[in-house]
């Protein structure tokens, strides 16, 4: 697999893709399937890069469809039809199973390269997918993510520095064998995310490409965002290391792609193209996290703090902020009560002790909505990140975040 891999990216020429990909495809096709006795016939890394292979070559097609329009048309609506339909059966497996051997996850492999497949294709040949298609991809996307959400807390959220509370230490998220061949939460959520995001988009263009799923799943896909948006507890670690790390991450413009920046833009095309829902349920998550997550903290949860962080992450957008100015401007109510936000929700978590991603997000997200902060709280807000910025024992994450606060 590793040859042909390296084959298709280097040696073919554009006359020579279509009719090799004419052969490959029922090679490739029979490595990935699942059917009755062969189910274990090939490793998980090996149907990983058959998947891997054939992503290269709709890569490829797409890259000389100008040049062959109705040769690469035809080997798309010859070839695409049994993909998609063999995808859709993998992702419709338990995704659990796959990471419950904390010493290996090769099995993962397979379902973060269809991921990204899926990704590609709709990118490049999306109108291959019919809206049936697509409604049935976001359904067990949606799926995929929710049943990973008790693996992506033990293994990311805890980690091995919380093994008395349940975490496990992730096993390496790159294939020992193969180091183009991920075997990370984070490399699946981010396509899984990516796919979502776009059918948000597509939904409000003329053909409305399952706009009715989009209208009625907006409350799960922002429950979805904010979850995955949470810091894993490995970020966490290299960000009290390295400040340097941490100011690179929290830059506009970061290069790095994670479940974090995947979720926080798919929030944004729910914003963009959906303003008023979204914004009346994050207002409400807003108000609920507050409560659930004191709970959490009572009950002794050492990552109490990361959903309450992650939210307020969410509502720091600029497409909010710009929905509760232009409310505020025109003194009209809006979906998202950033005054509340401000007056009532902020001012505590800014003096949490032993939460400094907390209270750094605090005061980010009071900067992000100075336009219309009170008078009367302006004095609050800059005493406690005076006293943040001179504190001997706070770290440079909060004293940056006091720092962008104050600017």
């Amino acid at each position: 697999m590793q040859v042909l891999s390296d084959f298709i990216r280097n040696e073919l020429s554009e006359d020579q893709l279509l009719p090799i990909l004419r052969q490959l495809h029922p090679l490739l096709l029979s490595v990935l399937a699942q059917q009755g006795g062969q189910e274990q016939q090939h490793s998980p890394l090996t149907r990983a890069r058959a998947v891997g292979i054939f992503r290269q070559c709709v890569t490829a097609l797409d890259m000389v469809r100008k040049e062959h329009p109705e040769a690469v048309a035809e080997a798309i609506s010859s070839v695409l039809p049994q993909w998609l339909a063999a995808m859709h059966t993998l992702l419709s497996t338990p995704p659990s199973a796959d990471v419950s051997d904390p010493t290996n996850w090769d099995a993962i492999s397979v379902r973060i390269q269809v991921l990204r497949t899926l990704d590609v294709i709709q990118n490049t040949f999306g109108t291959s997918l019919t809206p049936e298609m697509t409604e049935g991809f976001c359904e067990v996307i949606v799926k995929n993510l929710n049943d990973l959400m008790p693996a992506f807390r033990t293994y990311y959220l805890l980690g091995g520095a919380n093994s008395d509370k349940g975490g496990v230490e992730p096993p390496t998220p790159v294939s020992a064998d193969d180091p183009d061949i991920n075997l990370s939460l984070m490399h699946l959520a981010c396509p899984a995310l990516d796919f979502l995001g776009e059918v948000v988009r597509k939904s409000t263009r003329p053909n409305k490409v399952a706009a009715a799923w989009v209208t009625s799943n907006i409350n799960n896909l922002l429950s979805l965002a904010v979850y995955w948006m949470q810091i894993p507890v490995e970020d966490e670690d290299i960000w009290e290391d390295d400040a340097n790390a941490f100011v690179r991450d929290e830059s506009e413009g970061v290069e790095s792609y994670t479940a974090r920046v995947a979720s926080l833009d798919m929030i944004g095309d729910l914003l963009d193209h959906y303003g008023e829902p979204t914004a009346a349920w994050l207002w409400n998550a807003t108000q609920s996290t507050v409560k659930t997550v004191e709970q959490s903290k009572q009950s002794g949860n050492p990552d109490w703090w990361r959903l309450l962080e992650a939210i307020l992450f969410a509502v720091s957008s600029e497409d909010i902020v710009e929905i509760v100015e232009q409310a505020s401007g025109s003194g009209k109510p809006s979906a998202f009560d950033g005054q509340a936000l401000l007056t009532n929700i902020l001012p505590p978590i800014l003096s949490e002790p032993g939460t400094p991603f907390l209270q750094g997000r605090a005061f980010v997200t009071a900067s992000s909505y100075a336009r219309i902060l009170p008078p009367s709280l302006m004095g609050q807000y800059l005493i406690a990140a005076v006293e943040a910025l001179e504190s001997p024992t706070a770290g440079v994450p909060l004293k940056v975040a006091a720092l962008k606060a104050v600017r």
